[in-house]
């Protein structure tokens, strides 16, 4: 009896505080950046809801590493992850078997935080999908 009162007055407000924080079960689709210096292109990730429920998404995710184009246009240095993922208590996991790499994105209000887990492919020379992304 004394664990259902803790779990009923202690843990169950603390999961509803953390998803209102998310926005869970809001839509969240859009586009988030991370800006960074002048003159270099920011990190960009993509998310669509594929469902009514707004807990599975598609998300097309670019960083780079790049003060500018190439003379042919294309950049020195890029990372380009997409799939598909599902949110769980403001959280979701990616998971690449092809190049054994875990990607976790937490939501809070106007902001995913992506940080990534494992080899992730090469990545490229100073890029990194780490950080928080705003919501344009």
């Amino acid at each position: 009896m004394k664990y259902l009162l803790f779990i009923s007055f202690i843990v169950y407000p603390c999961l509803s505080w953390s998803e209102e924080r998310c926005n869970f079960g809001k839509n969240l689709s859009g586009s988030y950046v991370i800006e960074k210096a002048e003159g270099y292109l920011p990190n960009q990730v993509d998310l669509v809801s594929k469902n009514s429920k707004n807990s599975i998404y598609k998300f097309e995710l670019d960083a780079y590493w790049s003060s500018r184009p190439n003379d042919d246009g294309s950049l020195t240095s890029q990372a380009y992850y997409g799939g598909n993922f599902k949110v769980k208590r403001c959280i979701a996991k990616y998971y690449s078997s092809e190049d054994d790499c875990n990607l976790m994105f937490v939501f809070e209000k106007n902001t995913v935080t992506i940080s990534h887990f494992g080899m992730c492919g090469y990545i490229g020379h100073n890029v990194t999908l780490d950080g928080a992304y705003v919501k344009k």
